[in-house]
């Protein structure tokens, strides 16, 4: 079973198993970049303003802490998997960020008009 990112359940980590894998042990399923960047930018869309406001604050969380577990990935040989995986964390969260304000900037402002009196 490899972990993989799963884009589409909004930054979380997934087990995923695949057909291939099961012949294959001990290599994981890769999704191409083409297919994380469109899966990221559907739910983007997908998602009212409120709540790509709220996931772009929450993914900026995970974000941090993909690069915490980035700097505490042991170097060396017997690290590799660990650096790896780290640094494909790093590079998926940092994607969706910048995916989410990207589409964040498509919408319209939200206006509030601000009402004063004045007895001159």
């Amino acid at each position: 079973m490899g972990v993989t990112w799963g884009a589409s359940s909004r930054l979380t980590l997934k087990r995923q198993k695949t057909h291939q894998e099961s012949r294959e042990k001990g290599r994981p399923r890769v999704s191409s970049l083409g297919q994380i960047i469109r899966a990221i930018q559907h739910d983007a869309a997908a998602l009212p303003t409120g709540e790509l406001r709220d996931e772009i604050e929450i993914s900026l969380g995970v974000l941090d802490a993909t690069i915490s577990q980035f700097h505490r990935a042991r170097p060396g040989i017997r690290g590799v998997d660990e650096r790896i995986t780290a640094t494909g964390n790093v590079m998926i969260a940092t994607l969706t960020v910048a995916l989410y304000v990207k589409e964040l900037t498509t919408r319209p402002a939200d206006v509030t008009p601000i009402v004063t009196a004045s007895l001159n």
